[in-house]
């Protein structure tokens, strides 16, 4: 009877951990279809999977708003801004300059201001979007909508980004604490 709760209960923690894979992977499609414009220097495999993800996001909102030449001009600017990130990523390849593969890239702003830090340029970048999207509101609907729908989508994966950062920070200040006990236990020969 136990082994069934605990399959049962090992089966609902996948599915919880699968719902939020899909999230943070839609999340990371919908900040794909901005990043590209808004960032430069991406790593070999951060435009992989999440533009894919951002091409079924972006071919979505053109089904539900068929009527918004916006989307469809959008979608042809985007194509050419991966293109030239993807250029970009092999050009600094063939000089010998290595980013890791799933590097999320500079923002541009960060760039021409150094002194704003990441943090604050990629929240520029979700007013960016927020703002844009409100103002072309009344001349085309579902270029909007999309533009808001981005600026939240940055927004979340800034968050979940540094979620996952401060994660990854613990787990490794853990395991060094772990690695200094276990040293000072075989040096105190009780290992």
């Amino acid at each position: 009877m136990s082994f069934t709760q605990d399959q049962t209960a090992q089966q609902q923690g996948n599915s919880f951990r699968n719902g939020i894979n899909v999230f943070y992977l839609l999340i990371s499609g919908l900040a794909t279809a901005f990043a590209v414009f808004f960032r430069r220097s991406f790593g070999g495999e951060s435009l992989g999977i999440n533009a894919v993800a951002a091409i079924v996001i972006m071919l979505f909102f053109m089904m539900a708003y068929p009527q918004s030449g916006g989307l469809s001009l959008f979608f042809c600017l985007w194509w050419g801004a991966l293109v030239l990130q993807r250029l970009g990523h092999f050009y600094r390849r063939l000089r010998g300059i290595g980013l890791h593969s799933r590097f999320d890239g500079v923002t541009w702003l960060e760039t021409l201001m150094p002194f704003i830090g990441s943090s604050l340029a990629r929240l520029f970048e979700v007013a960016f979007c927020l703002f844009i999207g409100t103002q072309i509101g009344a001349r085309d609907a579902g270029l909007s909508q999309f533009f808001i729908c981005g600026g939240i989508g940055l927004l979340l994966k800034f968050f979940a980004d540094r979620h996952i950062d401060y994660m990854q920070v613990r787990q490794l200040n853990d395991a060094t604490i772990d690695q200094q006990a276990m040293v000072a236990r075989w040096r105190g020969g009780k290992l």
